[in-house]
């Protein structure tokens, strides 16, 4: 990730879809597809920047890719209960030798695993 001032963008269609060719401050250019890069002209914004190891017309094409929102998290934060409620209820079996209700030793169990 770095820093780079978006000087300008443009709109290209190509096979039906929309891409949008980016030209920085510094003189490099490339494309993305976020259509998030046409509000940004004239902003200085944190992005990837990756070499597309293709050239046209004598200059050097890159790809450009915004740093998504919340930093780099992809997946939601996962639900727990569940495998808690799982593994009480496996617990309580294997130990439905104390003489408790297998049902009641769950419960306990899964409480305690919500302990913090």
């Amino acid at each position: 990730m770095e820093k780079v001032k978006i000087e300008n963008v443009t709109i290209k269609d190509w096979q039906g879809k929309k891409f949008y060719n980016i030209t920085t401050e510094d003189g490099r250019v490339g494309s993305s597809s976020d259509a998030k890069f046409l509000e940004l002209i004239g902003k200085e914004v944190e992005c990837d920047v990756k070499d597309s190891g293709k050239e046209y017309q004598n200059v050097k094409q890159y790809y450009f890719n915004l740093q998504k929102e919340g930093g780099q998290k992809n997946f939601p934060v996962k639900n727990w209960e569940f495998e808690k409620r799982r593994a009480s209820l496996d617990f309580a079996t294997r130990h439905d030798n104390l003489g408790k209700d297998p049902l009641v030793l769950a419960e306990t169990f899964y409480q305690y695993l919500n302990k913090k």
